[in-house]
């Protein structure tokens, strides 16, 4: 099954005290912020934002999809890059698939349109009716590329092209390997990282390191 990358469970402390500055129905303890799991990436002040503008839905976004930060583990192993590549690989063709099978009725009309003019033009000039198919096919062609672009681009705007694989490890720490997305194929780090905080690599979470946010996949 696919990831949904854009739902998150906040952890029940962080949710608490969000709920408590948005509904206003008590004062929140600043020493609230010191308990909060994780690396919460100077979020202290998104929190207090909220309290002073608790309309504000944007906010309450950020807090929620708060990412976890690593540092470098262990240089990668051959078998580990390639588990790595096939993980990435199948979760973004099927992403892709699932955005091509909504933009088909747009796509396929396309082509429906392609082939009609086709038939004119043959019916027009019968002589001709070789060099039409041969036409027609490239077209047709060319309407497959462009909506497979299409799906791309949206997989990029609604998912990402940046996503980070949990790498087993004899320790049991929680180590991930970075990939991404490309249009020469998936590039995979040469080291996998460790979260400096433990339990936050769940699929469906996010990563940040070297400046990009990574999600998690599994």
């Amino acid at each position: 099954m696919l990831p949904v990358f854009r739902r998150f469970q906040p952890p029940i402390a962080l949710a608490s005290a969000a709920a408590l500055t948005l509904t206003g129905c008590a004062t929140m303890d600043p020493s609230m912020l010191a308990t909060l799991p994780g690396d919460l990436l100077n979020s202290a002040s998104t929190i207090r934002d909220i309290h002073r503008n608790p309309g504000d839905l944007g906010n309450i976004t950020r807090v929620i999809t708060l990412v976890a930060t690593v540092h470098r583990y262990a240089q990668l192993t051959m078998a580990q890059r390639q588990h790595v590549e096939v993980v990435v690989s199948r979760h973004y063709d099927g992403m892709v698939q699932k955005e091509k099978k909504t933009l088909r009725p747009q796509y396929e009309t396309k082509k429906a349109e392609v082939r009609k003019r086709a038939a004119v033009r043959k019916k027009q000039n019968p002589t001709a009716a070789a060099k039409v198919e041969a036409e027609t096919e490239k077209e047709v062609q060319q309407v497959d590329l462009e909506w497979n672009k299409a799906a791309k681009a949206s997989v990029a705007k609604n998912y990402g092209t940046d996503f980070a694989v949990p790498v087993a490890n004899e320790e049991g720490k929680p180590v991930v390997a970075f990939a991404t997305v490309k249009e020469s194929g998936v590039s995979v780090s040469d080291s996998s990282y460790i979260s400096d905080k433990p339990g936050t690599l769940a699929e469906g979470s996010k990563v940040s390191h070297g400046g990009k946010t990574y999600a998690v996949l599994d």
